[in-house]
């Protein structure tokens, strides 16, 4: 008797449907949700962006998301710390590599602008998530926590740098670091609003502003001292030691 070949049981989903993404091990799926949240709510902020919102951007159902979060405030806390520890990473990465705290601030200024062109969702969430964040302790404390691990990073590069005498001993470290950092925070404000009114030259323009003027050596700009004269107004010359020849 010959054997029927086994039928396809498989069902071949309907025209429109949504596919489901590949399996995963944990920590991937973890990554993908953190990378799916990032992009709905850095779009429709943590008000308005749910859980199904990031389910769909990540092609997963819904209750996937609660078998790694236990609610859609602990998942856009992750969030927010994974951006912020990518944020300082980039920023130790570029001063490790740098010849000094100064080369390594103004490098870091640059990679900002950057950054917020090419890939705008991280900052725009940022920016977001101040706008969001109030009554609510528990994303105020993580905020909170966050600006002060930047600004100590900020701080301590120009510490660094009056220590290494690359600014004057006059320029305050503290000050210059708040200035560095409402700088960032002018560009965010820029990109959530859409405003696209400042360039690269700009920029620059604004860091040499905010860098504090460097240290002049003792010996540059200053007149060379005169040399002594051989004698006084109107006193006489000496006469020449004589060489007995």
């Amino acid at each position: 008797m010959p054997i029927t070949p086994a039928r396809n049981t498989r069902r071949t989903p309907p025209a429109g449907a949504r596919s489901r993404a590949p399996r995963m091990e944990a920590e991937q799926r973890r990554e993908q949700l953190l990378d799916a949240a990032e992009v709905a709510f850095a779009a429709r902020g943590y008000r308005d962006a749910g859980t199904a919102d990031v389910a769909a951007a990540a092609r997963v159902s819904e209750p996937t998301i609660y078998r790694y979060f236990d609610s859609k405030r602990d998942l856009y806390l992750a969030m927010l710390d994974r951006n912020s520890r990518r944020l300082l990473d980039a920023w130790r990465e570029i001063a490790a590599n740098s010849v000094s705290p100064m080369a390594a601030l103004d490098e870091i200024g640059r990679w900002y602008f950057t950054q917020l062109r090419r890939d705008p969702a991280p900052f725009r969430l940022r920016a977001r998530s101040l706008l969001e964040i109030a009554g609510d302790e528990r994303l105020t404390e993580h905020a909170r926590r966050h600006f002060r691990e930047t600004f100590e990073f900020v701080l301590s590069l120009y510490e660094r740098a009056r220590t290494a005498k690359e600014i004057g001993r006059d320029a305050d470290p503290r000050a210059r670091a708040w200035l560095f950092m409402a700088v960032g925070g002018l560009l965010d404000q820029f990109l959530l609003i859409d405003l696209d009114g400042i360039d690269g030259a700009e920029l620059r323009r604004v860091m040499e502003v905010v860098r504090p003027p460097q240290r002049v050596p003792a010996h540059d700009g200053r007149k060379a001292p005169r040399r002594a004269r051989s004698s006084h107004r109107g006193s006489k010359a000496r006469p020449a030691a004589s060489t007995g020849r």
